[in-house]
C-alpha cells in the first residue's frame, strides 16, 4: 500500500512539476492524491510529510530530467498526441454574403498589446477559414493622436504574429471621398452643420434638446460646410452632425458628430486637409466600400454600433454583422496606452516594450512567443466573457512552444569558488544542446583536471545548504563539501548518478551574465515597486556566442530570451520558469 502511494506521488508531482516549469505545488499533488485515493483523507495528516518529500526530491531534479522520467515511467498522463485542436465556432449570417471579408482597423496612436491581438488574430483567422478577405486599414482621422512610426510598427507586431493581409488601407486616402457622403448627407436633410459654440452643444445634447442649427436648409447647410473646408472656420467652431434624435437613450447617438476641424499636421498628408471624418463615419464608410461582411471587435465598442447603423441606415447601404467578443484584460499589467503613457513618462517603465507590459513589443522581448500568443487567443475565441489573462497561463501555452527549440545552458547566481580534489584526469566535459535532439550537437565545458584537482563556480547559496551531503555537478561527477569559508573545499565523490544535482561553470573559461527577472507590475492596486529585478551570475563560455532574440533555458533557473551581447557579458531576461 505504502509503496503504491509512493508511485501515486511520485506520478503527480512529476507531471505537476512540468506543467509548472520544474516546481511541482505540495497542494496541487494532494489534491491529485485524494482524487485517485480518497481513501487516504483520514490519514492526511500523517502523510504529508511523505508528499513534501517526493515534491523536494522531484523539484532538485531539472525540467528535463523530469519529462524523461515521467515519459519512462507514467507515460499514460502525458498528453495524447493528436488532440484535435479547438476550433472557431461559425460566424453568423455567412451564408447571406457574396464572400466574407473582415478587417482589423488599428489607430496609428501606439503600439499593438494583448487586446489588439485578439480582434486581428480573430479577424485574420476568421477570413482564411471562409476562403475570404482579410484587410488591414488605419483608422488614422485624428491627426492630433497618430504618428507616421506607427503604420509600419503595427505592421511589424502582425507580421510577427503570422498574420498576412490581402488588402491595405489607410483611410485619410479617401477623405475626399468622405467629403464627398457627407455633402450627400446635407443635401437630402439627413445631417447638418452646427455652428453652436462647444459648451452649449454638450449642454443641448445632455438635456436631449434640439438647437437651431438642426433647422437649417439643405442650401445653408452646403454653404457653411464649403466655408469649413475653405478655412472659414477654426478648431471647435463647426461640426457636421447626422440627425437621428435628440432623445435617444444612447447619449452618443443624439446627432452625433460625423466631421470635425482639426487644426494640427496629419503624419501622412500634412497640412492638406483641416476637415476630418470621425471614427464612427469613416468606419461606416470604409466598411460599406470595401464591402467588409463581419466586424469582430471587443466589446467595450458596443455604443459606437449604433452611430455606425445609423450611417448605414441614411445611406440606404447594407449593414455588416457586428460581432462584439470579450475583452482580454492581463492579470498585473494596464493594456491602455492611456495607463502606460505616464509610467513610461515617470520613469516606472522603461519603454513599450518593457518585459513587464503586455504590448507585443514588451512580450516579444520578454521571450513570449507569437505561436503561444496567437494559440491563447483562438482557444479563448470570440466569447463576449471578458477574460483575465494571469502570466502563468500565458507561460503554459508559450513553454509549449520554446521547450523544443531552447537549447540548454548553465548559469550560475551568486557564484562561489569550488576547489574539487581527487579528481581522476579531465580537461574537457560535453553535454547535449538538447537533451531531445542529439543531432544539435553538444557544448563543451573545459576543466583544467588533469592535476587531480578541478576549480568550479558554483551557486553558494544552493551549496550551503547541501553541506556535507553528496551531490552531483551536472554532466561532470559527484562530490562531497568538506568546507566553506570564502571558497568550497570538496572531494571527488564517484561518477555514479545521483541527486540532487548542481550546475556549475568552469573557474577560468566563463561568462558574466546579467538576467532580468520581470513580475507583476501592479499590485494589490498600486504600482510594484520590485517588479524588475537583476541577477547577477556566470554563464558557461559558449553563451557569448549567443545572439540577441535567442531563446535558451539556464538549466534549474528558467527560459530567458538573449537580451544583449557584449564584450564577456550576456545580458538576457527571465522568460518564465
Amino acid at each position: 500500500m505504502e509503496l503504491d502511494l509512493n508511485v501515486i506521488l511520485r506520478k503527480h508531482a512529476l507531471r505537476n512539476a512540468i506543467l509548472h516549469g520544474g516546481k511541482a505545488d505540495v497542494n496541487a499533488v494532494v489534491k491529485k492524491l485524494l482524487a485517485e485515493k480518497p481513501e487516504v483523507r483520514s490519514r492526511l495528516r500523517e502523510l504529508i510529510d511523505v508528499v513534501r518529500k517526493t515534491v523536494d526530491e522531484v523539484n532538485s531534479l531539472t525540467l528535463d530530467e523530469q519529462r524523461r522520467i515521467l515519459e519512462e515511467e507514467f507515460p499514460e498522463v502525458l498528453e495524447k498526441p493528436g488532440k484535435e485542436e479547438r476550433k472557431l465556432p461559425p460566424l453568423p449570417a455567412a451564408e447571406g454574403f457574396e464572400k466574407v471579408v473582415t478587417r482589423f482597423a488599428p489607430e496609428p496612436n501606439g503600439f499593438l498589446h494583448l487586446g489588439h491581438a485578439k480582434a486581428a488574430v480573430l479577424s485574420y483567422e476568421y477570413a482564411k477559414m471562409y476562403g475570404g478577405t482579410f484587410i488591414l486599414r488605419f483608422e488614422d482621422t485624428n491627426p492630433k493622436a497618430e504618428k507616421a512610426e506607427f503604420y509600419e510598427a503595427i505592421k511589424e507586431d502582425l507580421r510577427a504574429l503570422g498574420l498576412s493581409w490581402d488588402v491595405e488601407k489607410v483611410v485619410s486616402d479617401d477623405i475626399e471621398f468622405m467629403y464627398g457622403i457627407a455633402k450627400s448627407l446635407l443635401e437630402r436633410g439627413l445631417s447638418y452643420v452646427c455652428i453652436c459654440p462647444t459648451k452649449e452643444l454638450r449642454e443641448k445634447r445632455r438635456r436631449g434638446e434640439e438647437c437651431v442649427c438642426r433647422r437649417s436648409n439643405a442650401s445653408r447647410n452646403l454653404e457653411l460646410f464649403d466655408g469649413m473646408l475653405e478655412g472659414k472656420f477654426s478648431e471647435g467652431e463647426a461640426v457636421v452632425r447626422l440627425k437621428t434624435s435628440m432623445k435617444a437613450r444612447n447619449y452618443a447617438l443624439r446627432d452625433p458628430v460625423i466631421l470635425r476641424i482639426i487644426d494640427y499636421p496629419h503624419p501622412l498628408k500634412g497640412d492638406r486637409y483641416h476637415v476630418y471624418p470621425t471614427y464612427d463615419f469613416a468606419c461606416a464608410v470604409e466598411d460599406h466600400e470595401l464591402r467588409v461582411s463581419h466586424i469582430l471587435r471587443s466589446i467595450e465598442f458596443v455604443m459606437r454600433v449604433d452611430i455606425q447603423e445609423e450611417i448605414f441606415k441614411a445611406m440606404g447601404w447594407p449593414m455588416p454583422v457586428a460581432i462584439q467578443f470579450g475583452r482580454l484584460n492581463m492579470e498585473g499589467v494596464p493594456l491602455s496606452k492611456r495607463k502606460i503613457t505616464p509610467l513610461i513618462k515617470d520613469g516606472l517603465v522603461k519603454g513599450w516594450d518593457d518585459p513587464r507590459l503586455a504590448t507585443l513589443r514588451g512580450l516579444w522581448r520578454r521571450g513570449i512567443r507569437p505561436e503561444a500568443v496567437k494559440k491563447l487567443i483562438l482557444d479563448v475565441g470570440p466569447s463576449k466573457a471578458n477574460a483575465l489573462i494571469t502570466w502563468e497561463l500565458l507561460s503554459s501555452y508559450n513553454r509549449k512552444v520554446v521547450d523544443p527549440i531552447a537549447n540548454r545552458f548553465f548559469f550560475v547566481p551568486h557564484p562561489k569558488l569550488m576547489i574539487v580534489s581527487g579528481t581522476p584526469p579531465i580537461s574537457t566535459v560535453k553535454i547535449k544542446l538538447h537533451p531531445n535532439f542529439p543531432e544539435r550537437g553538444f557544448r563543451e565545458l573545459h576543466v583544467d583536471g588533469l592535476g587531480g584537482e578541478v576549480k568550479v563556480f558554483v551557486d553558494g547559496e544552493e551549496v550551503a545548504q547541501l553541506a556535507k551531503r553528496k551531490f552531483r555537478l551536472i554532466g561532470l561527477f559527484n562530490v562531497e563539501v568538506q568546507e566553506i569559508e570564502e571558497v568550497v573545499h570538496a572531494r571527488y565523490a564517484g561518477d555514479e548518478l545521483i541527486d540532487p544535482k548542481v550546475q556549475w561553470v568552469p573557474a577560468e573559461r566563463n561568462v558574466k551574465v546579467s538576467l532580468t527577472i520581470p513580475t507583476k507590475l501592479f499590485l494589490n492596486g498600486g504600482i510594484n515597486l520590485e517588479s524588475l529585478k537583476v541577477m547577477d551570475g556566470l554563464g558557461e563560455e559558449t553563451c557569448s556566442s549567443l545572439k540577441p532574440g535567442d531563446l535558451v533555458q539556464f538549466e534549474r533557473i528558467g527560459f530567458a530570451r538573449i537580451d544583449e551581447v557584449e564584450d564577456k557579458e550576456v545580458k538576457a531576461i527571465l522568460t518564465h520558469r
